[in-house]
This record gives structure tokens, C-alpha cells and sequence, in this order.
């Protein structure tokens, strides 16, 4: 148990990205009313959640300058989650998140990332 102990206080948590495309949150939900384990439970203990525009409080140009901060720091080391689908019809126009096509952001994200989970 020491061991374990020892793990989780000085190991770094993955940093992850969660990205929305077009869906309907019913992904977060689930997440977030997960009773074993408790989505505060993973959220403060294994992992950290750096990016999630449903939860988080930052917005806007704070919440963009987040996704390139992460990418610069921890290019590879990151998990990408993407909740919904990537719209590829029209060039993607069904779904502008921060001025552009979610389609970008996801491709630009996902480049970078070592595992996406969608």
C-alpha cells in the first residue's frame, strides 16, 4: 500500500483534453453521475482534466490559449477524449467551436496526442 501511496502523490496525473463535437453531453453526464468511481475521485486523483469546455471555468480566448498550452507542454503525452462525431460535411461548417471548424481543432489535437479515447 506504501508503494501505491508513494505512486499517486508523486507520479504526475495525464493531462486530458475533452473536446465536444456535435453531440448531445449525454457522455459527460454519464461521467459525471459515475458512482464507482465518483467523477471527483478521478478528477482530483488520476488523472487531470486540463480542458473540458462543458465543466470548466475558463472560456473564450482562455479556454483556446488552455488547448495550445497543453499542446506545447505535453506534445504526445496527453489523452485526447472527443464526445460526439466530427462533422466532414460542408468543410465541417455544422460545427465552429472558437471561430473554426471543430474538424481542425480535433485534427490539430489529435496530431499531438499519445491515445484518443472517443
Amino acid at each position: 500500500v506504501g508503494t501505491i501511496v508513494h505512486a499517486m502523490e508523486n507520479k504526475p496525473r495525464i493531462p486530458v483534453l475533452w473536446l465536444h463535437g456535435l453531440e448531445c453531453t449525454c457522455c459527460s453526464e454519464s461521467f459525471l453521475r459515475s458512482g464507482h468511481p465518483l467523477a471527483s475521485d478521478i478528477v482530483m486523483s488520476m488523472i487531470s482534466l486540463d480542458y473540458d469546455d462543458t465543466i470548466m471555468a475558463a472560456a473564450g480566448d482562455q479556454a483556446e490559449e488552455i488547448l495550445h498550452d497543453i499542446v506545447r507542454d505535453y506534445r504526445g503525452a496527453y489523452l485526447l477524449a472527443v464526445e460526439g462525431n466530427v462533422p466532414l460535411a460542408n468543410d465541417g461548417m455544422a460545427c465552429i467551436i472558437g471561430g473554426r471548424p471543430f474538424r481542425k481543432k480535433f485534427e490539430e489535437m489529435a496530431r499531438h496526442a499519445k491515445a484518443i479515447i472517443s
